[in-house]
C-alpha cells in the first residue's frame, strides 16, 4: 500500500488519506492606532427633523466626552455634533412650549380647527 507523502515530487497518492491542507498565508502585523476608533456617527438626515429625542440622548450621553475628557483625535467632531444636539434640543423645546402655549389659550378662539385639532375635548367653556 502506499501512501502520500506531501513531498513536492510526489506523484502517488491514496484515497484514504486526505491531502494535506494549503499553506496560510503570512499574517502581517497591524499597525497601532493613532485615533480611537469613531464612537459616534451622525444621525441620518431624518434624524435631524424628526427626533429631537435623538438629540437629548446624545447631549446627555457625549456631554462628558466631548467637553471633560482629555483632547484626542475627534473630539473637536464630537463637540461639534454636541453643540447641534443641544442647538436642536433647545429649538425644538421652544416651539413645542410656544405652541402648547398658543394652542391652549387659543383653542376655543380657532372653532372647528381647535377641535379638530385636540385630541381629547375638555368639559365646559373654551
Amino acid at each position: 500500500m502506499r501512501t502520500n507523502c506531501g513531498c513536492a515530487g510526489s506523484t502517488t497518492w491514496d484515497p484514504q488519506i486526505p491531502p494535506s491542507p494549503p499553506p496560510e498565508p503570512p499574517r502581517t502585523p497591524r499597525p497601532p492606532p493613532t485615533d480611537p476608533p469613531p464612537i459616534f456617527h451622525p444621525p441620518p438626515i431624518g434624524g435631524f427633523a424628526l427626533l429631537p429625542f435623538l438629540w437629548l440622548v446624545n447631549v446627555l450621553w457625549f456631554f462628558r466626552e466631548a467637553f471633560m475628557a482629555p483632547p484626542y483625535g475627534q473630539q473637536p467632531l464630537i463637540k461639534t455634533y454636541v453643540r447641534r444636539s443641544a442647538l436642536g434640543v433647545g429649538l425644538w423645546a421652544l416651539a413645542l412650549g410656544l405652541w402648547v402655549g398658543a394652542f391652549q389659550s387659543r383653542r376655543g378662539e380657532w372653532g372647528a380647527l381647535g377641535e379638530r385639532l385636540a385630541f381629547t375635548l375638555p368639559l365646559g367653556t373654551p
